[in-house]
């Protein structure tokens, strides 16, 4: 028999109901109202099994209800949950696409600079001293080159200043023709310069350094 107390919160699980007594009693009844009793005891019985199947298949109903909408909410949060994770994941994913295109951006532009460096250097190597095969005749056509035909033409410059400086220190000797002999006779010795007569009479010069 089911009983419901003041207070409960839950509905008792129904039983077996039992009306064995009444049924015994309503065989032993005498008269009418022994009859009504048992009848009306075990109607009771019935009526609140009854009442308590109910309301516990209401209770029951109510628990499942409950548990699919709790399971539908962890559902909907667990939902939400790997959708935000999924945003994360794509914002970071583009902030890694975004990060890595700008670095190659970079790096392109640093190679495009040490490209451009290097060749202004090999340039400027090509116009200081040659010899990089950057442009066309620059061993012939650079800083060096000029510098070297510079110093070479000053070398000359001063081998020719020091050559008209001896030659304009000489002084030549003098001479004169004895015609009574027809012999040359050196008059003076002069400076710079010395002027020989051999036995065949042949007259040669040497600078005197």
């Amino acid at each position: 028999m089911y009983a419901k107390k003041d207070g409960d919160n839950m509905a008792n699980q129904p039983v077996h109901v039992n009306i064995n007594q009444e049924i015994q009693d309503w065989k032993d009844a005498r008269y009418g109202r022994q009859v009504r009793a048992a009848n009306v005891s075990a109607l009771n019985k019935l009526q609140d099994q009854t009442n308590a199947s109910v309301d516990y298949v209401v209770e029951k109903g109510e628990a499942v209800d409950q548990a699919a909408k709790d399971v539908q909410t962890v559902r909907q949060e667990a939902q939400g949950a790997v959708d935000h994770a999924n945003d994360i994941t794509a914002e970071y994913k583009q902030y890694a696409d975004d990060k890595l295109a700008a670095t190659e951006q970079e790096r392109q532009a640093a190679q495009t600079a040490r490209t451009g460096s290097e060749a202004a250097a090999t340039l400027a190597e090509s116009w200081a001293v040659g010899g990089t095969g950057a442009r066309p005749g620059e061993d012939g056509n650079n800083s060096k080159y000029f510098s070297d035909q510079s110093k070479a033409d000053a070398d000359r410059a001063k081998e020719e200043a020091d050559r008209a400086a001896q030659y304009a220190s000489i002084v030549p000797p003098t001479f004169h023709i004895d015609f009574t002999t027809m012999e040359l006779i050196q008059d003076t010795q002069g400076s710079g310069i010395t002027f020989t007569l051999d036995e065949n009479k042949v007259l040669s010069f040497d600078y005197v350094v």
